[in-house]
Order: C-alpha cells, then sequence, then structure tokens
C-alpha cells in the first residue's frame, strides 16, 4: 500500500507563490470601426468634366484645373488617363505649395458608336505613392439617317509596335508608330478620300483602326506588306468580315 504524503504550507508563504504567478494577459485593443479617411489631397474643378455631345470623329476637349488642397507642398509624378481614347497634357514639374493650382488640357476621342455614354477616368499620381481620381463624362451624338452609312462603314484593324503607358522612351517609341502611320499614308495611291476614310491609333496597345470603303482598306492592305518586316506590323483581324 502507498500513502500519500500531504506538505503543509505555511500560510506566510502564500502571498509570494500568488505574486509569483503570471499576471493574466490583457485583451488587445480592439479596432475602431467608422475610421475617418485621409480627406483628399487634390481638389478637381470641376470635379467631373463634362465635355458634352460629341460627334463622330470629332474628339472631345476640355480644361480641368487642379488644387493642392492640402496644407504641405505636393509633387505630381504623373496623370495618367483610363484607357487610349484619353488624352491629359503633363503636369507641372517640381513642388506644387498648398493652395497653388495648375491647369492641363483634355482630350476625348469619340469613337465609332452612336448614341454612347462616356464615362473616363483620370489619375493624378502623388509621390509618396497616392493616387486622386476624377472623371470625365460626355455622350456621343446618336447618328444622323445621312451619316448612317460613314459609322457603319468598313473597319481594318492592324497591330503596330505598342507603347506601354509607363514606357521608358515613351516620345521615341511614339515618334515610332507615327512614322509608320506616314509611311502607310504615302503608301496610298493619290487622290481623293471618302468622307469616312480616317486612321485611328490606340498607342498602348498598337491597334491602327482604319475606316473606308472596301477598296480603301484593301489600298491600306498593299501598303502595309509594302512596309519593311521591321516595322512589325501586321493585320489583326477586319471588323467589317473581310
Amino acid at each position: 500500500m502507498h500513502l500519500i504524503q500531504t506538505i503543509a504550507l505555511p500560510i506566510a508563504v502564500l502571498p509570494a507563490l500568488l505574486a509569483a504567478a503570471p499576471a493574466p494577459l490583457a485583451a488587445a485593443p480592439c479596432a475602431q470601426a467608422g475610421q475617418v479617411a485621409a480627406a483628399p489631397v487634390l481638389k478637381f474643378s470641376p470635379a467631373t468634366l463634362e465635355l458634352g455631345e460629341l460627334v463622330i470623329g470629332t474628339p472631345g476637349k476640355g480644361t480641368l484645373t487642379i488644387t493642392n488642397a492640402s496644407d504641405a507642398p505636393i509633387t505630381i509624378e504623373a496623370i495618367k488617363a483610363g484607357c487610349g481614347c484619353t488624352k491629359v497634357s503633363d503636369p507641372p514639374k517640381g513642388p506644387i505649395s498648398p493652395g497653388a493650382s495648375f491647369t492641363v488640357d483634355v482630350t476625348l476621342d469619340s469613337g465609332t458608336k452612336p448614341g454612347v455614354e462616356l464615362v473616363k477616368p483620370v489619375h493624378v499620381l502623388l509621390a509618396g505613392g497616392r493616387t486622386e481620381s476624377m472623371q470625365i463624362k460626355a455622350r456621343v451624338k446618336t447618328a444622323e439617317p445621312g451619316a448612317a452609312l460613314e459609322a457603319e462603314s468598313p473597319v481594318a484593324l492592324f497591330r503596330l509596335p505598342a507603347v506601354p503607358a509607363d514606357a521608358a522612351d515613351r516620345a521615341a517609341a511614339e515618334a515610332g508608330q507615327d512614322g509608320v502611320i506616314r509611311a502607310i499614308d504615302a503608301g496610298l495611291a493619290p487622290g481623293a478620300r471618302s468622307a469616312g476614310f480616317r486612321m485611328r491609333l490606340h498607342r498602348e496597345s498598337g491597334m491602327l483602326f482604319v475606316h473606308g470603303t472596301t477598296d480603301e482598306l484593301d489600298a491600306v492592305r498593299t501598303a502595309v506588306r509594302a512596309l519593311p518586316a521591321a516595322a512589325g506590323v501586321r493585320e489583326s483581324r477586319s471588323a467589317s468580315g473581310s
């Protein structure tokens, strides 16, 4: 038989043992709900740039004023449009003082579809990684009965070397695209062209949209085939199915 021995501790020892016990863990503070977001650094005037009703083939143009609404100088690293159909002029270089303003010119391509509501973003990138945005709005005018044929004219798509928005030497790359288009235009037979003939380039993707009659599109294809292989131009597809 085994005996269990009980050891009696003096009462005076208990407070010391209790003091040596680990303290209970403190509850982690709860995240405060409904925290207020940081105040905007920029003020856009107008807050939304309304370009009104646009006509197919005619871009909309407007001016946007941007103000430093903070109490410290800021530096604008870049202004980027949400797509290639929107162009925004460059911001000023160097710090912008509190309360100071500058303006940029905005151009919006109307596209080729009548009756379309256009809503395009513009993003302003600040030094430090912050981005603030605004919107441009316009509506493409509904085609008149006599203009329907032009809006529905055949379209051929060609792929040129693309120019990403963050390209290291964007100006030189865009100049290369412009040179290709001039070479294509120079390769077309001289003479009057239809009212619906136009070439529209989306620089970031390198897609060239050519609108015109079937004969005009065939002439463009011939001019493209005459380009040197180094130009990197090829037909992507034809929206008219030809």
